[in-house]
């Protein structure tokens, strides 16, 4: 059972990181949106209403990392919906017409940051995994 909480740990780590990360970013679109719309060339409805996406994705991943076992499901949402936000800044670089190279420069930063969250969330679920069959 030991090897089950530690693993566990490096996966609750990560989502209170992501948590953070998540609060921030939130923080930043909900109060910036307007001064951060013609620095970035992007609309200032969807800065905002990204970082209000963003509050309730706090609020999961700051429960997932505050159980004693991260839960798998949820787990498995959270990873999901990093990958989707990678994917839709994606396409946010390619469809946005007026993005300014710093518009660029921001969302491919921070969906760096996501995918490498989404990673080491993914390693640290399939590590709980495999504690748990091995201590089974």
């Amino acid at each position: 059972m030991e090897v089950i909480m530690s693993e566990a740990l490096f996966l609750k780590r990560v989502f209170l990181a992501d948590a953070a990360t998540c609060a921030a970013c939130a923080a930043l679109l909900l109060a910036g949106a307007g001064a951060l719309s013609p620095l970035l060339g992007l609309p200032y409805p969807l800065l905002f209403w990204a970082g209000a996406a963003l509050v309730p994705v706090a609020a999961l991943f700051a429960f997932i990392g505050t159980r004693q076992r991260p839960p798998v499901a949820l787990a498995v949402i959270g990873i999901l919906g990093n990958v989707l936000w990678v994917v839709e800044s994606a396409i946010t670089i390619e469809m946005v017409a007026g993005i300014t190279t710093l518009g660029i420069a921001f969302v491919a930063m921070q969906a760096a940051a996501v995918a490498v969250l989404a990673a080491l969330e993914t390693w640290g679920l399939r590590r709980m995994q495999a504690a748990r069959v091995s201590a089974a």
